[in-house]
């Protein structure tokens, strides 16, 4: 039992899926002729995909503490053998969407957003909180980064580079 909620084409023969299944996230990968499925342990649910100039692969999504009282961001790098957790800042709340930067940094949005560059977060300060969470992030070929809100408004993120 598995849903499914970004896909990453990579190539005509090899695509990326991510979501969450009964026993945790899921990632589906398809290499031209069949799917195969990995379980993401320690993490319920992966929302987003992106991949960055380099190449390198990132995913990220949603923990809830097993007693249901809170909920954690997640931020997975795909080394090409294996997923790697990386720690995110302690902030409550999921991680919906990301993306990475020509320079590499992330930026992650979701209940909380943030800003990363050699792993070390700092938040974004945006007026968003009142328009609920953001559910994708894209950066033009200015480098402006845009994010859109679940209940359809888009902003603008002012980004120190």
């Amino acid at each position: 039992n598995c849903g499914l909620n970004a896909v990453l084409s990579l190539g005509a023969d090899d695509v990326l899926a991510v979501g969450g299944s009964d026993l945790g996230a899921v990632t589906l990968h398809w290499d031209g002729s069949a799917w195969t499925s990995t379980l993401i342990p320690g993490v319920d649910t992966l929302y987003a995909l992106n991949q960055a100039a380099d190449g390198s692969i990132w995913a990220a999504g949603i923990e809830v503490a097993r007693d249901q009282s809170d909920t954690r961001g997640t931020l997975f790098h795909w080394d090409g053998s294996i997923w790697q957790r990386y720690a995110l800042p302690p902030l409550t709340g999921g991680v919906y969407a990301l993306s990475v930067m020509p320079g590499g940094q992330i930026v992650l949005g979701g209940d909380f957003t943030a800003l990363g560059s050699n792993l070390a977060w700092e938040p974004i300060t945006t007026s968003i909180a009142g328009y609920g969470w953001i559910v994708d992030i894209e950066i033009d070929l200015q480098g402006t980064v845009w994010a859109l809100t679940h209940s359809g408004n888009l902003f603008r993120l002012e980004i120190s580079h």
